[in-house]
């Protein structure tokens, strides 16, 4: 587990009944205040001299003195929480009302005290056109470099490549759009 991926507001401090719940939380431990935090899943207390927590070590678990559980609200689905302290506030941003739902976030810097999600969106990527797929050219608008429009009406085979109105396809994905979309003309290729 790394615990890149939490934001240190929330992280508090442990409570015996955190320990029994199903399924374990997200924890991380430490035994000396200035010590380094490891994170793992708490399993449990011991109660033997004050509060022990117990980690999800495969070994049976170790105890440790210090314990704080990540304790942080549910985005949604598609959603991630953001880290108000290192991120700026980007347009579609939403903040957790008190009563529970989530609304847009205005254009003001984030408030620390709020709740802010994000939408998250996958990585997407366009690579150029091949010989095999030009028939999803043909016949298609697109907007050029200039700005004008035109017909794809000729697609001609050189040795390595193909061009599309007497431009090269590694050219056209570069500046070019298709009208109907305004999306890059290539094929769209998602990470």
């Amino acid at each position: 587990m790394s615990e890149t991926k939490y934001i240190e507001r929330y992280w508090r401090d442990a409570t015996p009944e955190d320990a029994i719940k199903d399924p374990p939380m997200v924890a991380r431990f430490r035994d000396k205040p200035l010590e380094d935090w490891v994170v793992n899943l708490l399993r449990g207390i011991d109660r033997a001299e004050g509060y022990w927590f117990s980690d999800g070590n495969a070994q049976g678990g170790r105890i440790w003195w210090h314990c704080q559980v990540y304790d942080a609200p549910d985005p949604g689905e598609g959603w991630r929480l953001i880290d108000a302290e290192s991120e700026t506030k980007q347009e579609g941003d939403e903040y957790l009302r008190t009563d529970g739902t989530w609304r847009m976030a205005d254009s003001a810097p984030f408030c620390h005290r709020d709740i802010f999600r994000r939408r998250i969106t996958s990585a997407v990527k366009y690579v150029p056109f091949t010989w095999v797929d030009r028939e999803e050219l043909r016949g298609r608008w697109i907007v050029d470099s200039c700005g004008d429009e035109q017909l794809i009406v000729r697609i001609d085979k050189y040795e390595n490549s193909f061009c599309v109105n007497s431009v090269p396809i590694e050219d056209v994905l570069f500046g070019w759009r298709f009208l109907e979309t305004n999306e890059p003309v290539g094929k769209k290729v998602t990470q």
